[in-house]
Parts: structure tokens; C-alpha cells; sequence
């Protein structure tokens, strides 16, 4: 026998036959002329959601996962920002005055009494 290939609308409609009772599997076999295990087959894939011209279930989980994770990426890329520059706006060099008089009036005040520089 060729191999043929059969559109998903009918071995959906061919499966639906087969579920509702409208027609035995023997009969759809024989009519469309399909062994009974390829019809089981396309009976598993219907349950599957794989006989739908929607997406399939993985491919949806897939898209969502995708988006939960451009969402944490994107948070995560504000936090850091944020971060960065709160980091900036505390660890801001000071200014030291370059007045050696006035460097030796802090250190002095750390030296005991009597103690020269």
C-alpha cells in the first residue's frame, strides 16, 4: 500500500466518528481504508490536543515560560540599576584638604599628650 498522507481536520472528524459512536472503528477502517492501529494512533493524538490547529500544550507552556523570564530579566536589570547607583551616592570620595596645617591638627589630636610629630 502507498503511503498517503491525511489532512489532521479528518482524522480529527474520523476520530470524533469513532468517540461519539457514529460509525465502529471497523467501519471507519474499512471505509477509509486505514489499519485499526493507525486509527488508535490518531485517537491518542486527538486526546493530545495534537490534532488541533492550535498550538500544542508544549509549545504554550514553552511561550510562557519564555515570558516569565523576560519579565524576571527585566526586574532584575531595574534592580541593578538601582543599585548601581545608590552605590554611587554613597561611596562618594570625600574631600581631604590638602592644607598640611590642618592635617596635623586631626593626627595630632590622636597622639598622647607630649608625643612630637
Amino acid at each position: 500500500m502507498k503511503y498517503r498522507k491525511l489532512s489532521k481536520e479528518l482524522k480529527k472528524q474520523l476520530v470524533e466518528q469513532m468517540i461519539n459512536g457514529t460509525m465502529s472503528p471497523t467501519e471507519i477502517c474499512r471505509q477509509n481504508d486505514i489499519a485499526r492501529t493507525v486509527l488508535y494512533r490518531w485517537q491518542k493524538q486527538y486526546e493530545a490536543g495534537e490534532l488541533d490547529n492550535a498550538p500544542t500544550n508544549a509549545l504554550m507552556a514553552a511561550e510562557i515560560k519564555i515570558k516569565e523570564l523576560e519579565r524576571l530579566v527585566g526586574r532584575l536589570t531595574l534592580d541593578n540599576e538601582i543599585l548601581k547607583k545608590a552605590i554611587k551616592q554613597t561611596y562618594k570620595p570625600s574631600k581631604i584638604s590638602t592644607n598640611s596645617s590642618e592635617k596635623t591638627k586631626v593626627y595630632s589630636g590622636a597622639l598622647p599628650e607630649g608625643a612630637k610629630c
